[in-house]
C-alpha cells in the first residue's frame, strides 16, 4: 500500500526558474530608467534657451536606454560596441555573463555609456550571489550592478552586508515586487554614493 507521504516524495520538486522572472524584471529596470534619462533630458532642455544649438540637440538625441538577456552568453552587436577590448575577451575566453546587461546614455552633460549588469535570483540572496554580482560590476566596469530577487534579503545578510562595504562595494540589492513590477530597497542597504531617490507609490526607486 501506497501512502500519501510516499506518494508526495515519488513527485519531482517544482524548482522556478531564473529565466521567468528575466523578462518582467528587464521590462521593469527599462521603464524605470527610461524615465530617469527622460526626465534628465527635459530638465536640460528647460535649463537651456529655445531653439537648442544644433550640436547640443545632437548630444541629447544621443540620449538612450538599452537592455538585453545575457545570461546564455549572447551579446548583441549593439552591447558589444559599448564594451571595451578587456571585457569582450572575457566573454571570449572566459565566457562570463551576467543574466541581464544593459547601458543608457543620458546625453548632456556626458553621452558616455554607462554600463549595467544584472544577476538574478530566485531565492533568497546569499553571501555567494552578492560576491558572484559584484564580480560582474567590477569585470565589466558598470556604473550600476544590481543583485535581484523576488524574496526580501534575510535579516542576517542585510545586517552583515549593512557595515562590510568591502563584499558589497556600490553593488544595488533588490527586492523585485512581482505583483506592482516595483523594485523595494532596504534603507540601510541604499548604495550611499547617490543622493538622489525618489520615493514612488511606497516604494523607494534609487535613480543614481
Amino acid at each position: 500500500m501506497i501512502t500519501m507521504s510516499q506518494t508526495e516524495k515519488s513527485k519531482p520538486k517544482r524548482v522556478r526558474k531564473e529565466e521567468q522572472l528575466y523578462e518582467p524584471i528587464l521590462n521593469a529596470l527599462k521603464r524605470i530608467f527610461e524615465e530617469y534619462v527622460n526626465s534628465h533630458v527635459e530638465s536640460v532642455r528647460k535649463r537651456m534657451t529655445e531653439p537648442l544649438p544644433f550640436n547640443l540637440k545632437a548630444e541629447l538625441e544621443k540620449a538612450c536606454v538599452h537592455f538585453e538577456i545575457t545570461a546564455k552568453g549572447h551579446f548583441s552587436e549593439k552591447l558589444k560596441e559599448e564594451l571595451d577590448d578587456k571585457a569582450l575577451n572575457i566573454i571570449r575566453v572566459e565566457k562570463f555573463s551576467p543574466d541581464i546587461m544593459g547601458f543608457i546614455r543620458k546625453g548632456i552633460p556626458s553621452s558616455s555609456t554607462e554600463l549595467i549588469t544584472v544577476e538574478v535570483k530566485t531565492d533568497k540572496i546569499t553571501i555567494k550571489n552578492i560576491s558572484r554580482a559584484k564580480l560582474y560590476k567590477d569585470i565589466f566596469k558598470a556604473h550600476y550592478g544590481m543583485l535581484i530577487s523576488p524574496k526580501r534579503i534575510p535579516e542576517e545578510i542585510r545586517r552583515f552586508i549593512a557595515d562590510r562595504d568591502d563584499i558589497r562595494g556600490k553593488l544595488i540589492i533588490a527586492q523585485f515586487d512581482e505583483t506592482n513590477r516595483t523594485f523595494c530597497f532596504h534603507p540601510s542597504i541604499i548604495p550611499l554614493f547617490s543622493s538622489k531617490t525618489i520615493q514612488k507609490t511606497n516604494q523607494v526607486l534609487a535613480y543614481f
